[in-house]
Order: structure tokens, then sequence, then C-alpha cells
């Protein structure tokens, strides 16, 4: 029988378990107290501002155990268990600042706050949350500084803070980070160079930093990154040389480096049995383009343009019959179109303009049935006759784009037949005969058509079409 003094020892005891989410440790037979993650996640909260969506209702309602509140996931075993280890609010429209309270979250391996309207700066007390694996506070409206304090978190596998409005440089110190698998600082307003420590995190697999305000070059370092898959530093303001080491990373399936001041050649890449993704465009690249570029058999978008490239379009691309992009405009590319170009059966836009190309278009070009767009204009010495049958050859064609060349013969009557053609720029060319009178009948979706400087006889009705 229990005696009075026991019976009043037990029911404040039953009531503190009942008020606070107490969890028993297995094998440690006392109980560990997680009031100091309830206050934690009401402070997180007193600082939003706006719930739109009441995802935070549940939260601090006596009712609800803490571990069931929206968002909110407890561990199950051990030192953690009945502690918040995850906290996911992604895409709620939260609007406020993150509370310095997320620190005093002991346990918390995840924090996963993308897709809201949370502002200030990254509280540097984040780096005390040293069992912290990912962390994800992208496409907010956050300010200031990446903290250097992140770097304390050794478990840290995912950083993600791109698409918010950071700034200063991005904290060598976060080369400390040997865990680290993803580093996302993309869409910012981040400044300074690169830092050569980058290349310490021997287990990276995405380096994600475009679109910001980076100077300097690329560090050679991030060619010894033999886990790398996904690189892109885009739009940035970058200069130097593409790192030849990049050739010898196998796991690389993106490559982005496209508008920045990069300058050299093109590194060969051609031991990159994965690589789908390769922009270079809008640089200052120069040389030829290595015809070992087409030894990247699973490529499906390749995007040189606006460089100072020269040469010929290597025969050997005609073996990446995956490519569905293929750009080397605004060079100064010379020679033929490849007869190899015709092997890209999955094709759907091509552009070719404003080089020196010369010479007639390959027979096999009009294979590619799936092209959807087609730019060889500003070329000036293409030359030759437009098939008879080219509307049926390019049945999904949507822009046909051949101005400025010396193109003869008269407009193929069969190219009615790409009935989703929206438009035909076919001036300065040496064309003859008439408008075939279905281009204004079955071509609906026609909306430009430009055939002045050329030797077409107007009719009656179809004047306007010369505009």
């Amino acid at each position: 029988m229990v005696g009075a003094e026991s019976f009043l020892f037990v029911v404040p005891l039953l009531s503190l378990v009942a008020t606070t989410d107490t969890a028993l440790i297995p094998g440690a037979g006392i109980a560990t107290n997680n009031a100091s993650d309830h206050l934690a996640l009401l402070s997180f909260k007193s600082l939003i501002r706006a719930d739109p969506l009441q995802a935070l209702e549940s939260w601090g309602n006596r009712s609800i155990p803490m571990c069931h509140w929206s968002g909110v996931t407890c561990g199950k075993r051990g030192h953690s268990r009945g502690r918040v280890a995850a906290l996911d609010l992604d895409s709620l429209n939260l609007l406020g600042v993150i509370s310095s309270s997320v620190a005093n979250l002991t346990f918390l391996r995840r924090l996963h706050l993308p897709g809201n309207d949370l502002h200030g700066a990254v509280p540097p007390v984040l780096g005390n949350l040293l069992y912290l694996k990912h962390l994800d506070l992208s496409k907010n409206s956050l300010v200031g500084s990446i903290p250097p304090s992140l770097s304390q978190i050794g478990h840290l596998k995912n950083i993600s803070l791109e698409f918010n409005s950071l700034q200063g440089h991005i904290p060598h110190e976060l080369g400390a980070l040997h865990n680290l698998k993803v580093l996302k600082l993309g869409y910012n307003n981040l400044t300074g160079t690169i830092p050569v420590e980058i290349s310490n995190l021997v287990n990276l697999e995405s380096l994600h930093i475009p679109y910001n305000v980076l100077t300097g070059e690329i560090p050679t370092g991030i060619g010894t990154l033999v886990k790398l898959s996904n690189f892109s530093l885009a739009s940035n303001q970058l200069t130097g040389s593409i790192p030849n080491a990049l050739g010898n990373l196998s796991s690389l399936t993106y490559i982005i480096l496209h508008t920045n001041n990069l300058t050299g050649n093109i590194p060969s890449f051609q031991s990159l049995p994965f690589l789908t993704v390769l922009e270079l465009g809008i640089n200052d690249l120069s040389g030829c383009i290595p015809s070992q570029l087409g030894n990247l058999t699973s490529l499906e978008f390749l995007d040189l343009q606006m460089n100072r490239l020269t040469g010929g379009i290597p025969e050997s691309l005609g073996n990446l019959n995956l490519l569905q992009l293929f750009d080397l405009s605004n060079n100064n590319l010379t020679g033929p179109i490849p007869n190899s170009i015709g092997n890209l059966h999955l094709l759907s836009e091509l552009d070719l303009d404003n080089n020196n190309l010369e010479g007639p278009l390959p027979s096999s070009m009009f294979n590619l049935s799936n092209l959807e767009i087609l730019d060889i204009q500003y070329n000036y010495y293409l030359n030759g006759s437009l098939p008879f049958d080219m509307g049926i050859s390019f049945p999904n064609l949507q822009f046909f784009l051949i101005d400025h060349n010396q193109f003869h013969g008269s407009i193929p009557p069969f190219l009615c037949n790409a009935s989703m053609l929206e438009m035909i720029q076919a001036a300065h060319n040496l064309l003859t005969g008439t408008i075939p009178n279905c281009l204004g009948i079955q071509l609906r979706s026609l909306t430009k058509l430009m055939l002045e400087y050329n030797h077409i006889q107007a009719t009656q009705n179809d004047g306007w079409w010369l505009a």
C-alpha cells in the first residue's frame, strides 16, 4: 500500500510529465526535460509576424504535445528521444525573422525553412547546433553576411542559402566542413573571390553559386573534388581560365559557367561520361572547339554562344545524339555546317547565327524532325536552295531564321506543312518567285514574315508580309 508521503510526491511528478513532454532515455532511468525546446519554439513563433496559412496554430496548444506540432519532428531513441530533431516549415509564407533561440534546440539535425518571407540576418548562433546536418534557408529575404560560425558544425552535409539578399564574402572557414555534400549560395549579392579552401571539401557533390558578384579566378583545386556532380558559377564576374582539371572529375553532370569574363581555351572535357549540360556561353573564350567534346555522349545541352571561338564545327559533335540544345551563335566560326549534324535527331534548338559559316545546308539537316528553332542568320556566306519538302522535314518548327545569307531559289510551299511556325525571317537573301498563298491561309500561328531585300514578287494581297 502506498503511504501518504509517497502519494504526495507522485502527483506533482505526473503533472510535470504532462506539461513538459518528458521522455525516458533507455537505460538511464531518469527523465530528460525538453522544456528548453518548448520555449525555443515558442520564441521562434513570437517573431513570426504573419502566418497566413496558420501553419503554427498548433504551437503552444496545451492539448497537443510539442512533438506533434506542425513541422516539428522529435527524436525517437537515445539522448535525442523526445527532443526536437527537425523543423520543417517549407513554403508557408511565414513573415518574420529567425529567432536566435533556435540555437537552443540542442539535438536539431534538420532546419528546413525555404520559401518563406523571413528577413533579417542568418543568426550566427546557429553555429552552436553541433548535430545539424541540413540547413536550408533558401528563397527568403535574408540579408547580412554568411556567418563564419557555421564552420563549427562538423556534421553539416547541406547548406542552402540561395535566393536571398546576402552580401559580403564567402567565409573561407567553410572549408573546414569536410562532411559537406551540397553548398548552394546562388542568387544573392555575394562579392569577393571564391575561397581556395573550397577545395578542402572532399565530399562535395554540388557547388552552386550562380548569380552573384564574385570576382577573381576559379580555384584550380576544385579540380580535385572527385565527387563533384553539379558545378555552377554562372552569371558572376569571374576571370581567368577554366581549370583543365575539371576534365578529370568523372562524376560531373553539370558544368554551368555562362555569363562571366572567362578567357583561354575550352578544356577537352573528354573523360566526363555523365555530363549532360555544358554551358560556357557569354564569356571571352577563344581558340577552336575541341573535337573531344564529341566524346560527351550523354550531353543534352551544349551552349558556347557569344565567345571568340574560331575554326570549324567539328564533325565529331554529330556523335552527341542526345543533344536537345546546340548553341554556337555569335562566334567567329568558319567553314561548312558538318553533315554529321543530321545525327542529332532529338535536337529542338539549333543556333548557329552570327558566325562566318559558308556553303549549302547539308541535306542531313532535314532529318531533324524535332527541330523547333533553326537560327542560322547573319552568316552571309551560307548559300544554296531550300529543299522543296522542308515543311515535311520540320513539322514542329516555330522559328525559321535564315536572313542575311545567300540562299536562292523559291520559298518551298511545303513550308506550309510546318503548322506551328510563328516566324519566318528570310530577308537579305537571293530568293525569287512569289510568296506561297498558303502562308497566309494555313499558318494561323504565323505572326512575322520578313522577306525584304530578295527578288520576291509581291501580289496585291501579300504586300503586308514584306514589312
